[in-house]
């Protein structure tokens, strides 16, 4: 039977390069990933600075905010909690 519930993970701080492919090789090893989203700002069509990764697993998810927590991307430490 599929989980419906996801484990939802912020991911602030991000620089306005950084991508969903470029966030899903440093996400992937904690787990099975359903989505990355990064959020578009609809006027300006650039990154607003933040994503939301979608874990099937809450344990998984909350290795990665452990791990992952004061990781730099792309030269910016990433801020990074339960959503």
């Amino acid at each position: 039977p599929h989980n419906s519930f996801m484990f939802k993970v912020f991911v602030g701080n991000l620089d306005q390069r950084t991508t969903a492919d470029s966030l899903r090789p440093i996400f992937e090893p904690f787990g099975d990933l359903d989505e990355i989203i990064v959020a578009i700002d609809p006027k300006t069509k650039r990154s607003r600075g933040f994503a939301i990764v979608l874990f099937r697993d809450p344990l998984k998810g909350q290795l990665a905010i452990e791990t992952l927590t004061g990781r730099k991307i792309n030269g910016r430490t990433i801020i990074i909690n339960e959503r």
